[in-house]
């Protein structure tokens, strides 16, 4: 039931341009298809010089709430206002990368940023054991 569900699910967001994502995809089948597989990589350390901007979905939020510091090499950039497949063409976006490329402070976040995923965090997968 849940394969199907999320099947279904990413189907409806293509179908709708919501979304891209695919299931079946290598890279997705390489980071769902095992525990903790993102997790894992999100947490190795970036090389020394490096720095790493994380820049979520506003609609995307339900799946970090709880998360005590989802990105923890990365700074983390108030939520677009676009879907997960807009995030990276989005206007918002570009003007966040360009500040945060020129290396001035990211701009604090409105306190109704993150509402989406607060109503919906109850709706959210587990936090994966360890």
């Amino acid at each position: 039931l849940g394969a199907y569900s999320a099947r279904l699910a990413t189907g409806l967001g293509r179908t709708t341009g919501f979304s891209t994502f695919r299931l079946d995809a290598p890279l997705a089948a390489a980071l769902l298809g095992r525990p903790a597989a993102l997790a894992t990589l999100l947490s190795r350390p970036l090389p020394a010089g490096v720095r790493a901007l994380a820049v979520p979905a506003a609609f995307d939020l339900p799946l970090l709430v709880g998360r005590t510091h989802p990105f923890p090499h990365a700074e983390v950039a108030c939520p677009s206002p676009d879907g997960h497949s807009g995030v990276v063409t989005s206007p918002h976006t570009a003007a966040v990368v360009r500040r945060f490329l020129a290396g001035r402070p990211l701009a604090a976040c409105p306190p109704w940023d993150t509402w989406q995923g607060v109503l919906a965090g109850g709706f959210r997968l587990p936090d994966p054991p360890g």
